[in-house]
């Protein structure tokens, strides 16, 4: 595809997704009636799950937003700096990227429907950190690549 040769198709594209993430990251961490659905807080005997709802209760959810704008912010500016446009090679690496970002969300979809009819109660803990993990990793692989690629082309 030509349109994924360009980094700046790259540079808009997780822009445009980090900046729906961080926004909602940001803005539902301390929102009163966010934080009132939280009323099953050491509910289960998974240390893990309660460690994640009271994570979430205490609004720290803003800092893996801010962390997605600042991880962003740094790829761009490589993205920038290289002014290069990527290869066959390059743009297949991209384009291969952001199929598995796709079919991860179609996997698990299922499962997060199937989640809200079997038990409701834990379903914001697991979306934050299926969305956080899946996009995180995608930014720190792109991260990684970008600055790979502006070694390269040195």
């Amino acid at each position: 595809m030509k349109v994924l040769k360009s980094p700046y198709t790259n540079a808009l594209f997780i822009f445009i997704i980090s900046f729906c993430y961080s926004f909602i990251f940001i803005f539902t961490s301390n929102h009163m009636e966010f934080i009132s659905l939280f009323n099953h807080t050491k509910t289960l005997t998974s240390s893990f799950w309660n460690k994640i709802s009271v994570f979430i209760f205490d609004g720290n959810m803003k800092y893996i937003g801010y962390s997605f704008s600042l991880i962003t912010i740094f790829i761009i500016i490589l993205i920038f700096i290289g002014k290069k446009r990527y290869d066959e090679y390059q743009s297949s690496i991209i384009t291969k990227s952001f199929e598995i970002i796709g079919i991860t969300t179609l996997i698990y979809l299922p499962f997060l429907l199937l989640s809200v009819l079997s038990d409701s109660n834990y379903i914001i803990e697991y979306l934050f950190v299926l969305l956080s993990i899946q996009w995180g990793i995608f930014l720190f692989l792109d991260l990684s690549f970008n600055i790979k690629f502006l070694m390269s082309s040195k």
